[in-house]
C-alpha cells in the first residue's frame, strides 16, 4: 500500500492580502453600523421621552444630536466604503 502524493501548492500572497483587507473593511463597516444603530436608538429614546414629557430641552438636544450623528455617519460611512 502506498501513500498518496500531495502536489505542492503555491499560495499567492497578493490574493490573501486582498482578502484580509476586504475582511478588515467588512469588520470596520459592521462595527460602525452597530455603533450608529446604538446612537440612533438613544436619540429616538431621547426624542420619545422629550415628546411624552413635553420637554423642549430634550427635543432640541435630540434634534441636535441626531443631526450631528447623521452628518458624522454619512461622512464616515462614505470614507469606509471608499477605502
Amino acid at each position: 500500500m502506498t501513500a498518496p502524493v500531495v502536489d505542492d501548492v503555491v499560495v499567492s500572497s497578493s490574493a490573501s492580502t486582498t482578502s484580509s483587507q476586504a475582511e478588515a473593511k467588512a469588520a470596520d463597516l459592521l462595527t460602525f453600523t452597530i455603533g450608529m444603530a446604538a446612537v440612533a436608538a438613544v436619540v429616538i429614546t431621547m426624542a420619545a421621552v422629550g415628546a411624552i414629557t413635553g420637554s423642549a430641552a430634550l427635543l432640541i438636544a435630540a434634534g441636535l444630536t441626531g443631526t450631528a450623528a447623521s452628518l458624522t455617519g454619512v461622512y464616515t460611512g462614505v470614507n469606509l466604503l471608499a477605502a
